[in-house]
């Protein structure tokens, strides 16, 4: 990596430019088919990470319903029990 002081009319830094050198890769096949097949399993691997997230959101929704359905019924359990208090 090459890094390039940038500097203004008057001498002051401005800042860095950096620069990376490239090397040119080249590749046999059996490298190339094994990249292809890599490929392929991250994308496969991306679509399973993908499919779990929604997943965990689908859950996390359910869970807060249930908790609100507990609340909502352990009021109603109070309200009643304590319904011969009241009269």
């Amino acid at each position: 990596m090459v890094t390039l002081k940038v500097r203004s009319r008057a001498g002051r830094s401005v800042g860095s430019v950096r620069f990376v050198n490239f090397a040119l890769i080249c590749f046999t096949k059996s490298q190339l088919s094994t990249i292809q097949v890599v490929s392929w399993q991250l994308n496969k691997l991306e679509s399973k990470i993908t499919l779990f997230h929604d997943m965990d959101n689908v859950v996390m929704r359910v869970r807060e319903l249930l908790k609100r359905s507990k609340q909502r019924l352990l009021l109603e359990q109070v309200k009643y029990f304590s319904w011969p208090l009241t009269v």
